[in-house]
């Protein structure tokens, strides 16, 4: 016999139709309600479940984790620089020490030169030589008249030296005489105030003239017949520019005799020096004549 369907003796409802609620048995599992097998989502957020399976705290460092890393990423990226900002290096090669040189540099000179060969050289070029071996030129004038033009050198060329030495560049001349300006050849001349002795010089290497002044010297002798006279030098010099003042003393003859006294004429003339002391061709002798020289008593 065949169970009976506990269905078939349920209480019927109240309207009389039939139980209370129609539909499968809710105590029978319903093999079309799987709630769980729906179609999956695609992303997480349509998940509300999604944020309830971890706390607050997690979502917190996550995302301060997030903006360390940000953070982090653009800081190295400012360092590093960006593309556009990659042409900004190239200004550094002009402070590089390989474009500009530093004070150290100095040391790397050599400590011993070798002399170059400035014979055939004029002045200005032999200076320019001897420079460029890092030595010192001195170049001098010699009077040579003979050999005029030639160039020698004080240290043979081809001689190791230290560096910085001084070569000399001995340049051979013939002078030329100097030209006298005044006072004129026979100037009449106050003695209280003697006159500048002037001249020019051809040479422009010229520095220093020696000038001499003779003075006319008599004597006057009660034994002797006639009075004898001569011209006795009363000043030399050696000066550093084309003129000189002389200092002389003017006596006219006495009234007695076996006295020495001047007429009042007085001589000079001018030599060049060479930058060896050697005197070139001297000048003409130029004479003076004192006007109202004070009486010897």
């Amino acid at each position: 016999m065949a169970n009976p369907d506990p269905f078939d003796s349920a209480p019927i409802g109240p309207d009389g139709v039939g139980p209370d609620f129609v539909g499968p048995d809710p105590v029978r599992p319903d093999p079309v309600t799987p709630a769980p097998v729906s179609p999956p989502v695609s992303t997480h957020a349509a998940d509300p479940g999604l944020f309830r399976r971890y706390p607050w705290w997690v979502w917190a460092t996550g995302a301060g984790a997030l903006i360390v890393i940000l953070v982090l990423a653009g800081v190295l990226v400012t360092r590093n620089g960006s593309p556009e900002a990659l042409p900004e290096p190239t200004i550094a090669p002009e402070a590089s020490p390989s474009v500009e040189p530093s004070p150290s540099a100095g040391p790397e000179l050599p400590e011993v030169v070798v002399v170059p060969d400035v014979t055939n050289a004029s002045a200005e070029k032999g200076t320019a030589l001897m420079t460029d071996a890092f030595l010192t030129p001195n170049v001098r004038y010699k009077q040579d008249p003979r050999n005029s033009g030639k160039v020698d050198q004080s240290i043979p060329a081809g001689t190791q030296v230290p560096r910085g030495a001084t070569v000399d560049i001995i340049i051979h001349v013939s002078i030329a005489v100097p030209d006298l300006q005044s006072p004129s050849p026979n100037a009449r001349v106050n003695p209280n105030n003697l006159p500048a002795l002037t001249w020019r010089q051809q040479d422009s290497y010229i520095k220093s003239w020696r000038v001499y002044v003779y003075q006319r010297t008599c004597f006057f002798g009660e034994m002797t017949s006639g009075i004898r006279c001569s011209d006795l030098l009363a000043n030399q010099a050696v000066v550093k520019s084309p003129t000189y003042t002389p200092s002389l003393v003017f006596a006219l003859p006495p009234t007695t005799a076996n006295t020495v006294y001047h007429n009042g004429i007085f001589y000079w003339r001018v030599f060049p020096l060479d930058d060896f002391g050697t005197p070139g061709p001297g000048s003409p002798s130029w004479a003076a004549t004192v006007v109202d020289q004070p009486r010897q008593s």
